[in-house]
């Protein structure tokens, strides 16, 4: 009678060990796969800015030598 009450009460434990296990593991909520990817017709390809005008490659290289230096520049303050 004591074997089969042990062998029982193992059982049992397994049981509720590997219950426990399952639930601590297994997923909550459903993620669905992703679907492929589809070609969309109707849309115009997106168009790359062309060269840059005299004007605007002008205006670049005053803000380019601009914020190197001056006090419009963040720098850290020893404190």
């Amino acid at each position: 009678a004591r074997l089969w009450t042990r062998t029982a009460a193992a059982v049992t434990v397994v049981l509720i060990g590997s219950t426990a296990m399952t639930l601590s593991t297994a997923p909550t909520h459903y993620v669905p796969p992703v679907p492929p990817g589809e070609t969309v017709r109707g849309v115009p390809p997106r168009v790359a800015p062309g060269p840059l005008s005299d004007k605007q490659r002008e205006l670049r290289d005053h803000l380019r030598k601009a914020l190197l230096d001056g006090p419009e520049r963040l720098s850290p303050q020893a404190r």
